[in-house]
């Protein structure tokens, strides 16, 4: 084995999250359960890759790059999965590999990329800066690129871009759409993880070691689970949901409890379930309309101010016209003194 890391290049921490992106959290989480050394780089969610250092067993000399999702975890799922995934768990496997990537991973990036409050505080000034390109920052089109690549901005017929707090209906109503989706899958794993698991200190087929189902498990769920959603500029809807799944899907949700305290332990004491903040849907709307007159008020002053010297510059011109009359003139006097002065000057010199 080299004694040189594996380097995992994924989109950076934010909502107390190890990654913001689910996909590389499966990618971080398998490569916590095979135990290999791994550093991590920032870099943009279509930038995801790994790379993999030579093995000095082989005749190889330069490192292997998986690029994209389904190259770096099927890398790792073919180590995960060797001599745990029977063959009659192969239809379960493909069951939760599409639940995970078509409706829990795009669900999770939509909602923190659509909900204002969530990329204003959460992601904005968390990530943007390290991974956002300069004409992304320049013309703040970041978060309408995040968006239009992800399907579930399409759920209404059109991609929709949200411009601030708070969201309008329609953008609460497809929120509440994609939520129903998230909490179906949900409940979809619930019933196959009680259907497979012996006890709650197994993982999610009742095996003693885990493999690439329990990576798509764990990252779509601790995603929605462990995000710090609250606080007086959270999502009040996600903040809900949180509460819904702990109640109704306990099994799921100690399953991924106990495999974060087993491998993300050391991460950080942030990244886990969060206690209720107090914080209801009242006070995170108040505080969404404070936002919200704050940063009108700053525009309705700066607009303001710009009508007022614009104003004052036509309302004035006259006397602005004379005034640099008066310069100009003063400085062709200037100009014609001095000639004649060096003229005399010089008539001084011949003579």
């Amino acid at each position: 084995m080299s004694s040189e890391p594996t380097v995992l290049h994924r989109y950076p921490g934010a909502l107390a999250l190890p990654t913001a992106d689910p996909q590389a959290l499966a990618i971080e989480t398998a490569l916590r359960f095979l135990q290999l050394r791994y550093v991590v780089k920032d870099a943009a969610m279509r930038e995801l890759r790994m790379v993999i250092p030579a093995d000095p067993m082989t005749d190889s000399t330069s490192p292997a790059v998986c690029r994209g999702f389904p190259a770096c975890f099927r890398h790792l799922a073919a180590l995960t999965d060797t001599d745990v995934v029977q063959s009659d768990h192969k239809h379960v496997v493909a069951c939760v590999e599409w639940i995970a990537t078509k409706c829990l991973f795009p669900a999770f990036t939509f909602l923190i990329h659509f909900e204002p409050n969530l990329f204003h505080y959460g992601v904005r000034k968390a990530v943007v800066p390290r991974v956002a390109g300069i004409w992304e920052r320049l013309c703040g089109a970041f978060q309408r690129n995040v968006l239009r690549s992800n399907v579930y901005s399409y759920a209404c017929g059109t991609a929709t871009t949200p411009h601030g707090p708070p969201l309008s209906a329609a953008g609460i109503r497809q929120v509440k759409e994609v939520l129903e989706e998230v909490e179906k899958a949900f409940r979809a794993l619930e019933l196959l993880h009680l259907s497979y698991a012996q006890t709650d200190e197994t993982f999610f087929f009742g095996t003693l070691s885990p493999c690439s189902t329990d990576a798509y498990v764990y990252a779509g769920v601790s995603c929605f689970l462990h995000a710090d959603f609250g606080g007086p500029h959270g999502s009040p809807h996600l903040v809900a949901f949180q509460t819904t799944v702990k109640e109704e899907c306990s099994h799921l949700v100690r399953y991924v409890e106990w495999m974060r305290q087993m491998y993300y332990e050391g991460y950080s004491a942030k990244y886990g379930l969060k206690q209720p903040d107090g914080f209801g849907i009242a006070e995170m709307e108040a505080a969404a309309a404070e936002d919200l007159y704050s940063r009108g008020r700053s525009k309705v002053l700066l607009m303001t101010g710009m009508f007022a010297f614009v104003y004052f510059i036509f309302a004035n011109s006259n006397l602005i016209a004379l005034f640099l009359e008066g310069i100009l003139s003063g400085d062709s006097d200037d100009m014609t003194a001095t000639e004649s002065r060096d003229e005399k000057l010089k008539e001084e010199d011949i003579s």
